[in-house]
């Protein structure tokens, strides 16, 4: 073999070793991720995910999708970004985040909460900037301001309770109320 070829191999399998190298490493720093010890420890993260759960008897209870959902370790809840959710009484809806205690069967949502229910007498719309679905004591409870809106009609109050199995709903503390009945638009003044 010539010196010229010797020399031409040599530095071929040196740079096939470097690019070989090279590849590894730029796959490990993209697996690395730096550690904070004061976060929360995550089990699992979901990206556009989709969650159904059902009751005791194998119904559907809930469907929540968004585009993430962490799990924490520690504090055994899982937040989920921007979800939206359904849940088996009728009412679906969205928020800016989510945190579910699944071992309390509550969740807690925050940021643009808006929930709606089909009614025969138009959608029944509720907003507030916070509330508590707790599917055991069959609640929705929004401990600030909420906002309900039917066919026209607008509530607001300092706090709400939604009761869903009787399907009623609580306004409580600076109750006011805009009553629009008869011609769609048009407000009756009800004194």
């Amino acid at each position: 073999m010539s010196r010229r070829r010797l020399w031409t191999l040599a530095v071929a399998t040196l740079l096939a070793l470097v690019g070989v190298q090279w590849w590894l490493a730029d796959g490990d720093r993209d697996a690395a991720v730096a550690v904070d010890p004061g976060a929360p420890r995550i089990d699992y993260a979901l990206v556009d995910f989709e969650l159904r759960t059902f009751d005791e008897r194998g119904r559907p209870d809930l469907r929540l999708s968004g585009p993430e959902l962490r799990h924490e370790a520690t504090t055994r809840t899982a937040i989920a970004r921007a979800p939206s959710f359904e849940l088996a009484d009728g009412w679906s809806g969205s928020a800016r985040r989510a945190t579910l205690d699944r071992e309390a069967g509550r969740i807690r949502l925050t940021g643009n909460v808006l929930l709606q229910r089909p009614h025969p007498r138009g959608t029944v719309f509720v907003e507030s900037e916070e509330m508590i679905v707790d599917r055991p004591a069959g609640t929705i409870v929004s401990p600030g301001a909420a906002r309900i809106e039917q066919a026209g009609t607008n509530l607001t109050g300092g706090t709400l309770t939604v009761r869903v199995d009787e399907q009623r709903m609580e306004l409580d503390n600076h109750v006011e109320a805009i009553y629009r009945a008869g011609l769609p638009g048009r407000p009756e003044r009800v004194d």
